[in-house]
């Protein structure tokens, strides 16, 4: 079984088109067996690692997480929602929140399969002015956001009944569903547009 875990994270304008939602996949041999708490308690662990690189302007306290089974027919509804009960420490500042740090990860490579059905990537943010050192991501955030991979690859590789991974829909072998072997955090930031705020006022000239 695959599952969708989408992570909601709110923004304290409490406006959930405003939200930031960064979706995860992992199989699991039977949710309703209780794989859905580690699963969350892994997520939890991920983004209390990562605070320091959020804004001010993130509620990491009203952070959940909805569950789909990808296996159920579309349109299909969330099999669970659950709160994340993040830690609610951010860092200082904001940047636009169109702004993102994008973390990557891959499968194996296999021969006679696209590389890039294999990969997947998750945009953090929006983001804390010390995510910045001049105009590139800051070091010790960077560093601190592929640690966060690493234990929650590290946690995957340690469960008994359930891995994160890569989804492809469009992937014709098997369910479409790679673990996750290794991930990378580049120094380059990333733009969400979606993510941006509708305007509220508007200068006229001449």
């Amino acid at each position: 079984m695959v599952l969708r875990a989408m992570v909601i994270m709110p923004m304290d304008s409490n406006n959930p088109a405003d939200a930031a939602v960064n979706t995860f996949h992992f199989s699991s041999d039977d949710p309703i067996s209780g794989n859905l708490a580690p699963i969350t308690a892994a997520l939890k662990a991920f983004y209390d690692s990562v605070g320091s690189a959020l804004s001010v302007s993130c509620n990491p306290a009203g952070a959940t997480v909805k569950f789909y089974d990808l296996e159920q027919p579309e349109p299909r509804p969330p099999i669970d929602e659950r709160s994340l009960a993040l830690g609610g420490a951010t860092g200082t500042g904001s940047f636009p929140p169109e702004l993102a740090i994008c973390m990557s990860f891959e499968g194996a490579r296999q021969a006679g399969m696209l590389q890039a059905r294999r990969r997947g990537r998750i945009y953090l943010g929006p983001l804390a002015t010390a995510a910045a050192s001049g105009p590139n991501i800051a070091t010790g955030i960077r560093t601190s956001i592929a640690l966060a991979g690493e234990n929650l690859l590290t946690a995957s590789l340690a469960a008994a009944g359930w891995a994160w991974g890569v989804y492809s829909r469009v992937e014709t072998v098997g369910d479409g569903f790679t673990p996750v072997t290794n991930g990378w955090v580049d120094d380059a930031f990333d733009v969400q547009r979606r993510r941006g705020l509708a305007p509220l006022s508007r200068t006229l000239f001449p």
